[in-house]
């Protein structure tokens, strides 16, 4: 439980880091400016509440401990510095595009499945046996 503020800081900050920039350019910068100070604040923050949890709690709390622990990692250690908001589609314009996205998706696939139904019914029912036979003869 001791070592878990070193090791979860360095996990987090390089899978953050990773995830959001796609390379390793950038990541020691990332870790000499904002290591140190994430791993005194998951001290005085953090490791009390995850210890508090571990000793206290029974075991069937501890799945609800560690997703209070994560969001206050996330909300008060890390905090949002530097970050962004990539994305300012408004609610309703996004959930209109899903839904016609879905609508149109759906009938295009129930579209081609009967096309596809169909070519097989249809090469089936117009074969020409006299043909083949000759066919298949030269």
């Amino acid at each position: 439980m001791s070592t878990f503020p070193f090791t979860g800081q360095a996990f987090y900050m390089a899978e953050d880091h990773l995830i959001k920039n796609r390379s390793f350019k950038g990541l020691w910068k990332k870790f000499r400016e904002g290591y140190a100070g994430n791993v005194k604040r998951a001290f005085k923050i953090l490791f009390p509440l995850n210890l508090a949890a571990a000793l206290f709690l029974p075991q069937t709390y501890i799945v609800g401990a560690t997703a209070v622990a994560s969001y206050v990692l996330r909300r008060f250690v890390i905090g949002g510095k530097g970050e962004e908001e990539t994305d300012k589609t408004p609610y309703y314009v996004a959930a209109s595009n899903v839904i016609s996205k879905l609508i149109k998706n759906v009938f295009k696939g129930i579209y081609d499945s009967a096309y596809a139904v169909g070519n097989v019914f249809g090469s089936a029912y117009n074969k020409n046996p006299i043909k083949e036979a000759a066919a298949q003869a030269a």
